[in-house]
């Protein structure tokens, strides 16, 4: 009787130190939407397999990679051997099945064997994420996984799981803003980039409203240092977009075919604003575009000026507002103050520099 506690305990012991079983293991990584990565599929086994099999299903927007030659995997060294000269690849056949999974079968006829006492990969497969997927800690499972020997004896492997991790991206260039959309609802709360909305416009001047959480589809001006963003996406309520005058592009490209349409530019003379977009010209997808009613040539901002934005037709009448977008009814106080969508400052002895 104790002798047999004493096995038990050993037994459990083992299990609880993680000791790896022979099987496929696949090392954590990241994959955005949109993006494609080459994933390596390894192989633990301490003793020679002449082959295996194992069904790979992938979360709910994310695929092997498919082109014209069909879906996109490679063998390594792994599952190569030499036949005198010529050195060949063990055979693999990869299957989509109708519960969406992929089933590979890795085989050879030469009574070859993957030798053990490696744990590196054996194959390479190149994944891809939709637009739809949401940021988040997701799995990829492994089942019907089945080890074969050259002698024809099979070991049935458990199901297994990997984690990996699923996020979108955004990229702010070397002037520090960008246009944005996404078909997913995005948080930028807490995010070293700000995102804006065109709420308003008063006598010529655009406001931009800060927004920190977006339904999908949302045109939106990012702005930030340069660098690639790693955002957030939710499940909650975004806020009140209502009157946004960016047009996003989340569900596809679109053609130019109206006068009031201003995109994101920088000039010769490089200077970033809203430019006149000419008929026919291709708004990229996941970008946005400024859809206003105005007579301006372009419209510029101020990028010290949080909210305001200025247009290329400044009004000698305009209203004047301050920094904190307050509407003041003479610039009485000294300070800066925005007067027709251009800066202007009042010093202590009560001129301007308009």
């Amino acid at each position: 009787m104790k002798a047999k506690k004493m096995m038990a305990i050993i037994l459990f012991a083992l299990t609880a130190a993680g000791v790896q079983a022979d099987g496929i293991r696949i090392e954590p990584f990241t994959l955005a939407a949109n993006e494609e990565k080459d994933v390596e599929i390894l192989f633990d086994n301490d003793k020679d397999y002449g082959g295996l099999q194992f069904d790979l299903y992938l979360p709910d927007g994310v695929s092997i990679f498919e082109d014209e030659d069909g879906l996109y995997y490679e063998n390594t060294e792994r599952l190569q051997y030499k036949n005198g000269r010529k050195t060949v690849d063990f055979n693999m056949d990869v299957e989509l099945q109708n519960d969406g999974s992929y089933r590979f079968l890795i085989y050879n006829t030469a009574g070859q064997n993957i030798a053990g006492e490696s744990g590196e990969a054996i194959l390479t497969v190149r994944l891809t994420a939709s637009d739809q997927v949401l940021s988040s800690t997701q799995r990829i499972r492994v089942k019907q996984q089945v080890l074969s020997t050259v002698d024809a004896e099979e070991t049935q492997v458990a199901d297994t799981s990997f984690p990996f991790s699923l996020t979108v991206k955004a990229k702010i260039g070397p002037l520090g803003y960008a246009t944005f959309s996404w078909p997913v609802p995005l948080d930028f709360t807490g995010l070293d980039l700000q995102a804006f909305i065109a709420t308003e416009r008063n006598n010529g001047s655009i406001h931009l409203e800060p927004v920190e959480k977006v339904p999908a589809g949302t045109g939106l001006l990012l702005k930030g240092t340069e660098g690639t963003y790693t955002l957030q996406t939710t499940y909650e309520d975004g806020d009140d977009v209502s009157g946004n005058l960016l047009t996003g592009t989340a569900y596809g490209e679109e053609t130019v075919n109206s006068s009031d349409v201003f995109v994101l530019a920088s000039k010769e003379d490089g200077k970033l604003g809203f430019y006149r977009a000419a008929n026919g010209l291709t708004v990229y997808q996941y970008k946005a575009y400024l859809k206003i009613s105005s007579e301006a040539r372009a419209f510029f901002f101020e990028d010290m000026i949080t909210g305001i934005a200025e247009t290329g037709t400044a009004k000698t009448n305009a209203p004047i507002y301050t920094i904190e977008g307050l509407r003041a009814k003479t610039p009485s106080r000294p300070g800066i103050y925005i007067k027709g969508g251009k800066k202007m400052v009042v010093p202590m002895d009560g001129r301007n520099n308009l």
